[in-house]
């Protein structure tokens, strides 16, 4: 994050000394001290400031402006765009590495601690840089802090034990998708009857698939007749609720063409071997 900050910084505010900048980055052989001599040229630059995995410790009656500041200064980031913000460029290196991260941590690429590290921290914190919420909705919801209408409390654990009654309470967040978290319905069906099982504990307990997306029963055997894509995953497989895009190389597309294309072939041997059952019987 810091090379890919500096040399956004340099391109924008002194390009003929990008070369020589890059080439500081190549050949250094102490990275701290070409990084320190870096920030003495260009200003400090710390990827832990925006690399935050811990629950609001400050002051309660502090988040507030902290919260309205903080999307007020991402606001100001996104009006600059990538390329015209060295902080969203190397921000923008959690997204250039996702694909990375997915043939790591993919189908047991991991310890199953470093598994439950990963997705009980970095999977959502590599969400929130590189996705969150459109700009829009942020201005939405700073107009409303800023007029009175909405007020921003500090995280509690009940809300209900505040010294206040709430009119209505709006989830901040999307509910675990995980097995441990389901109710009654389709995929808890499935998984009281083994066709389905965890590829993980929680925080990664999507349900278990093949390479072919399809899912793997509480005994280990492939269900030749069940795929399962999406959020649902999450925890076999890495950021399942990307949202397709047109892009040939986007990762839902192709999980989708791979669940499609074994959907298809188990389909057409066994249209074969209905045939051939029903020819050998009528002679």
């Amino acid at each position: 994050m810091r090379a890919v900050f500096y040399q956004a910084r340099v391109r924008l505010d002194a390009p003929a000394q990008l070369a020589s900048v890059q080439r500081l980055l190549s050949e250094s052989t102490a990275t701290p001290a070409a990084f320190e001599r870096l920030a003495e040229l260009w200003g400090e630059f710390d990827p832990e400031q925006w690399l935050l995995t811990q629950r609001w410790s400050g002051a309660q009656g502090a988040y507030g402006q902290w919260f309205v500041d903080w999307i007020k200064r991402d606001l100001a980031l996104s009006r600059l765009g990538t390329a015209g913000s060295p902080i969203c460029q190397a921000l923008e290196v959690w997204r250039d590495y996702r694909d990375l991260l997915r043939l790591i941590a993919d189908r047991n690429g991991l310890t199953e601690s470093s598994t439950l590290e990963f997705y009980g921290t970095w999977a959502g914190l590599s969400n929130r840089l590189v996705g969150g919420p459109q700009k829009e909705r942020q201005e939405d919801l700073l107009a409303l802090i800023e007029a009175g209408v909405v007020t921003i409390l500090p995280p509690m654990d009940d809300v209900q034990r505040a010294d206040f009654r709430p009119d209505s309470m709006i989830g901040a967040r999307v509910a675990h998708g995980g097995l441990s978290g389901n109710g009654p319905g389709l995929i808890s069906d499935l998984y009281e009857q083994g066709l389905i099982r965890a590829a993980h504990a929680w925080p990664a307990d999507g349900i278990e698939t093949d390479e072919s997306a399809r899912a793997i029963g509480r005994d280990g055997s492939v269900q030749q007749r069940l795929w399962v894509l999406g959020p649902a995953v999450e925890g076999c497989t890495f950021y399942n609720h990307y949202v397709p895009t047109p892009d040939p190389t986007c990762h839902a597309l192709i999980e989708a063409r791979r669940a499609v294309e074994s959907c298809l072939e188990t389909l057409g041997k066994h249209t074969s071997s209905s045939i051939t059952f029903k020819f050998n019987k009528a002679v």
